[in-house]
């Protein structure tokens, strides 16, 4: 049919004078843009309304039988959200490098994920040309991210995007990026294995778990030398001073360290108010704990007379082997 500019209301530049043809399967939706797209608008979503148009008016506009639509969105789309959006959920025909520049150098408040799956499925050439700009690995503070706009396209078009994220899947996969696992859910099938998905699902915990080890790696090295230099002077001070050489108070440091490597544990993995109270309890406890290892190391050396030497060494062995399994445990 025949349609003047005002009876698609603001979909159409109101300079035009002549008739603008409006294919008969979209004068409902034609109507309907037009007060979506009319300040201020209706307050109804571009979702939505994409979800109104007819089957048949849809099949037009794909198949190019509505030029005037394409032509009237990419001039609007630069200063109109509402036509941007629209924009990039229809991608009609002849828009394809309107939308690729929206998604290269769009404002910030431009729809860049159905930009993006618009572009993949109307023009993936295009598309191709956006990968290597849009579709990158982004760098935090201390890690690696993939994309939020490459895991919310491969999550709406699987199938078709494949081919093109599987590159940025081995990226995130050779620099450890987090966000890796949601983008391998989203492009790996075991039915359809591909090079790029032979590192498996869920890599995520396991870097995270590596991360805490390297973290406490420097806190275990220098409890095990603190551990291992205490061994050496009580080997050193029997050798050149003789068996009873290393009395109880010599000992005491050594059963005082284990008892406040004891009091850390209660503190490790906690947080929020029951932390709190964690720190606090081991705050008060730690110097009964270590008197208590005190007065213990004095009973067993004086009194029952067990060697301060063999104390010494069973003392460091039980703060190494503590730190070892406080380490382990992260």
């Amino acid at each position: 049919m025949l349609a003047t500019p005002l009876l698609i209301a603001g979909l159409l530049p109101s300079t035009l004078s002549a008739p603008v043809f409006v294919p008969p399967e979209c004068d409902g939706f034609a109507q309907r843009l037009g007060q979506f797209l009319e300040p201020p608008g209706i307050p109804i979503s571009g979702e939505r309304l994409l979800a109104e148009i007819p089957t048949p008016c849809r099949a037009s506009i794909d198949a190019g039988r509505w030029p005037e639509l394409g032509k009237e969105l990419g001039v609007r789309a630069p200063a109109d959200s509402h036509a941007r959006l629209i924009l990039c959920l229809l991608v009609p025909p002849g828009t394809e490098g309107a939308v690729e520049t929206l998604l290269i150098e769009g404002p910030p408040d431009y729809p860049d994920r159905y930009c993006a799956v618009g572009l993949l499925r109307r023009a993936p050439d295009r598309f191709a040309r956006v990968i290597p700009i849009r579709f990158v690995l982004e760098r935090g503070q201390d890690r690696w991210y993939v994309p939020t706009l490459a895991l919310e396209v491969a999550d709406d078009v699987r199938a078709e995007a494949r081919g093109f994220l599987y590159p940025l899947l081995e990226q995130a996969d050779l620099h450890r990026a987090w966000g890796r696992d949601r983008l391998y859910g989203a492009l790996c099938e075991p039915s359809q294995p591909a090079a790029a998905c032979r590192s498996g699902a869920d890599q995520e915990p396991h870097w995270e778990q590596r991360e805490r080890f390297r973290a406490k790696l420097p806190g275990l090295v220098a409890n095990l030398g603190g551990a291992l230099t205490y061994a050496v002077l009580a080997v050193g001070m029997r050798l050149r001073r003789g068996a009873h050489s290393v009395g109880w108070v010599f000992a005491a440091v050594g059963a005082a360290a284990v008892a406040l490597m004891l009091m850390v544990f209660m503190t490790d993995g906690a947080s929020g108010p029951v932390g709190a109270y964690a720190y606090l309890w081991a705050l008060m406890l730690s110097p009964v704990a270590a008197g208590a290892a005190v007065a213990l190391t004095f009973l067993f050396v004086r009194a029952v007379q067990i060697p301060g030497f063999l104390w010494s060494l069973i003392m460091a062995a039980l703060y190494a082997a503590l730190a070892i399994v406080r380490w382990c445990a992260v």
